[in-house]
């Protein structure tokens, strides 16, 4: 009987591995040769085209953000990598990329970013139109601050979002790709409630014409792609920064947030009606802390996320939730996971953010996305 069961597992765990190899492919962007690079933020424009900005896993501080852009429009199987012309390259911080197919990609960054010196920023938004052999340098005269986020809804018509200033919230659109950036007045914005609100980087979704951004404990939103804004209150203070929104359709939607700065919070407010009332949701099932957090489109309450921990034992893990957040399950074992990307519910992308595995970088999803044990899928 022993040599049944050990017979069992051992085939468990070698038809385990097969779905694993099935699902997950490896794939190499050559960023660092050493490994000191991986995707960072993400965009996958379809199923052949991923826009990525880098980080470097090894730095402590964002002033070492590396100024490199990486992209695939074959579906990853080669991958091209782009420089930006940054001033000072290791002071240079990307907050935020954009893009809308395998040509045309936008970027917000800073050059010069030092913290303590916020008087020598130089906000920057670049531009390519010709699948990253040249970026130009777009003008947007921010009143303060820099864009912490930046989305296209087409090749024409985008948003920069940015801190707020002179009393309001500070958006610029362009209607002519870039070309142009116009503030827009006060009047399209709810009160800003406190001076402490504002929004953090790169923490936004966007659906067709409809995009939402967190703010201290609110969330705004947009219907008419960036143009006149709506606030809606949250359980949450001013003091506690939503970093992280996400949806999975237009009415279900999850918010991470963290009321003492920090980033892989597993904190999350969730609404099942576009974002007009939000709950605090303790989620069940996660072992440990979230490292990213993104929806699967189209696919009402289901999302997935990649886990952190110092413990190498139950971290690095792929979780997986159809019911808006509230149970997970997980969804495979990876190595190091970081940040997710997905085209639609059978094709993304995940980082892989160690820096000793130099020839793995990025790993292809291209398997339906599905719990390997049921949860509710009511809300």
């Amino acid at each position: 009987m022993k040599t049944n069961i050990l017979l069992i597992t051992i085939f468990t765990i070698a038809l385990s591995n097969l779905v694993y190899s099935q699902q997950f492919t490896p794939q190499y962007t050559s960023l660092g040769s050493n490994g000191s690079t991986s995707p960072f933020h993400m965009i996958s424009v379809n199923k052949n085209t991923v826009w990525a900005s880098c980080s470097n896993p090894n730095a402590t501080v964002k002033e070492h953000t590396p100024n490199l852009i990486t992209h695939t429009k074959d579906g990853g199987i080669t991958w091209k990598n782009n420089i930006l012309p940054a001033e000072t390259p290791n002071k240079f911080y990307i907050a935020c990329i954009s893009a809308v197919s395998k040509d045309s990609a936008w970027v917000s960054s800073v050059d010069r970013m030092d913290f303590f010196k916020r008087s020598d920023w130089k906000p920057k938004i670049y531009a390519t139109f010709d699948g990253g052999d040249n970026w130009i340098v777009q003008n947007v005269p921010f009143s303060d601050g820099y864009g912490g986020q930046i989305h296209f809804f087409d090749h024409l018509e985008g948003i920069v979002f940015a801190s707020n200033a002179d009393g309001y919230f500070q958006v610029f659109k362009t209607y002519n790709a870039g070309n142009d950036w116009k503030r827009l007045p006060e009047s399209n914005f709810p009160k800003i409630e406190s001076a402490r609100e504002i929004e953090s980087d790169d923490s936004y979704y966007a659906i067709k014409d409809t995009i939402w951004v967190g703010t201290m404990g609110r969330i705004l939103k947009s219907i008419d792609r960036g143009t006149t804004w709506t606030a809606y209150k949250t359980p949450l203070t001013d003091k506690d920064l939503i970093f992280e929104v996400t949806f999975s359709d237009p009415l279900h939607g999850i918010a991470r947030y963290h009321d003492r700065g920090d980033y892989f919070s597993k904190n999350m407010i969730v609404t099942s009606d576009g974002g007009e009332n939000w709950s605090i949701v303790t989620p069940q099932g996660l072992a440990d802390k979230i490292f990213d957090l993104n929806s699967i489109p189209n696919k009402p309450g289901e999302f997935l996320c990649t886990s952190y921990s110092n413990n190498a034992i139950t971290s690095n893990k792929l979780y997986f939730s159809n019911n808006n957040g509230t149970t997970w399950s997980e969804f495979g074992q990876m190595h190091i996971p970081g940040r997710i990307s997905l085209f639609n519910s059978k094709i993304g992308w995940i980082s892989e953010i160690d820096p000793n595995t130099s020839k793995i970088d990025v790993y292809k999803i291209s398997e339906q996305i599905q719990s390997s044990t049921s949860t509710d899928s009511k809300n």
